[in-house]
């Protein structure tokens, strides 16, 4: 009796847990541009309630610019540490990093997943970009130096 309840139970928070997620996604995923993921509609929301709090007006525009310039600084620096990091453990030298770099600059600009590549796992699947062996950089392998 006691295994039967144990075995109800688990089903029954199964169950519970599993219509929060799908419900969860659902909601997140409305499809109608009002969700999070609409940046024009978040900007416009947060300058109507700056105009309310402070009487002043803000341009929606340069305050779009000002979070995409924001969200490049962060970018940049955060790569910049990562590489910094790479350097500081000895996981690449200067030279390969000088290649990768110079590898990136020569790249055409085909966006940012490549020709045929899309967002969340593109033509390979689930799980999203797979680097083959290497440290960082999506396996990318820098050309030996030593020689």
């Amino acid at each position: 009796m006691l295994k039967s309840k144990k075995v109800i139970i688990i089903a029954l928070l199964a169950v519970v847990t599993l219509a929060g997620t799908v419900g969860g996604v659902v909601l997140a995923n409305t499809g109608d541009g009002t969700g999070p993921a609409n940046g024009a509609a978040f900007t416009e929301r947060v300058a109507a309630i700056y105009e309310a709090k402070t009487g002043e007006a803000l341009d929606t525009d340069a305050l779009q610019n000002a979070f995409t310039q924001a969200r490049q600084e962060l970018m940049t620096e955060a790569r910049e540490a990562f590489k910094q990091k790479l350097l500081d453990e000895g996981k690449i030298t200067e030279d390969q990093l000088k290649a990768w770099e110079d590898w990136v600059q020569s790249r055409p600009d085909v966006g940012p997943f490549g020709p045929g590549m899309h967002a969340f796992g593109g033509h390979r699947g689930f799980g999203g970009f797979r680097g083959g062996p290497g440290p960082g950089f999506n396996g990318w392998q820098a050309p030996d130096t030593t020689q």
